[in-house]
């Protein structure tokens, strides 16, 4: 059974019900104020009044490897897992500054989803920034979260021995900036070990993936769905692109 996620399971995030969340959402604006044009800023606090957490988005050179539509995309798809009952940890492959990872560590909280999260990267330097393991844990300590396990590997060393046995959802992010093909066996690679431990039901994210249809998306790793294409070839589950702003970003189920 697939999912409507943007009518079904269509949940209003307010302060009362998730604090943590709406703190997480207006810490976004507050840290690039100085980077942003004064008409976003204006208009974002009116929607803001309105109790909506909806923003506009920032582009990506203020820092953000994730905007607001991506995140609601996240609440959304997890808050699905609740509701079918699904059971098994989590994992999120290419996780960088943890800043991400640490927004799906809050979700899980205020959703109640008592699961182990597991967070995979080579780290060292991208994006014009150095990352490490301790970055990492910085960005959960922030929000008093439960530390995640870290492994610090190439994907290839770490994915197929520390993985976890069963998995409930899975984000996967791991921007290669390189030859598409190259990148496209990378994607092959990780869903080779990911699928069969996936729990019925569960949810995995692929970050930069679109069909390229809509122009204002940035298609940045086009080996994202050359890479989804060929898995699925003969696999019953089909990525569904969803609407991220200008990032791409799709996502299947386990039947």
């Amino acid at each position: 059974m697939e999912l409507d996620i943007n009518v079904s399971y269509s949940v209003e995030v307010s302060e009362d019900k998730c604090p943590m969340i709406k703190e997480f959402f207006e810490n976004i604006d507050s840290s690039h104020e100085g980077k942003i044009p004064k008409w976003r800023i204006a208009i974002n606090k009116l929607i803001k009044r309105t109790g909506s957490l909806v923003q506009l988005s920032h582009p990506l050179d203020y820092g953000d490897m994730m905007n607001p539509e991506c995140k609601i995309n996240l609440y959304h798809l997890l808050s699905s897992l609740k509701h079918l009952n699904v059971t098994g940890d989590l994992v999120d492959i290419g996780c960088f500054d943890g800043k991400n990872s640490a927004f799906m560590g809050l979700l899980m909280v205020e959703l109640g989803i008592d699961a182990h999260f597991y967070l995979y990267d080579h780290f060292g330097k991208g994006y014009g920034r150095n990352v490490s393991k301790q970055t990492v844990m910085d960005s959960f300590k922030k929000f008093n979260l439960r530390q995640p396990t870290l492994y610090e590997n190439d994907f290839r060393v770490s994915i197929p021995k520390d993985l976890p046995d069963t998995i409930s959802f899975a984000h996967i992010d791991c921007g290669h900036g390189g030859d598409k093909n190259e990148h496209a066996d990378i994607i092959v690679f990780l869903l080779e070990h990911i699928y069969p431990r996936l729990e019925k039901n569960a949810v995995v994210i692929m970050m930069d993936y679109t069909q390229g249809v809509r122009k204002s998306v940035w298609n940045v790793n086009p080996g994202v769905k050359i890479g989804c294409d060929r898995f699925f070839a003969n696999k019953p589950e089909k990525i569904t692109e969803l609407y991220g702003g200008f990032f791409a970003q799709g996502f299947f189920r386990k039947q």
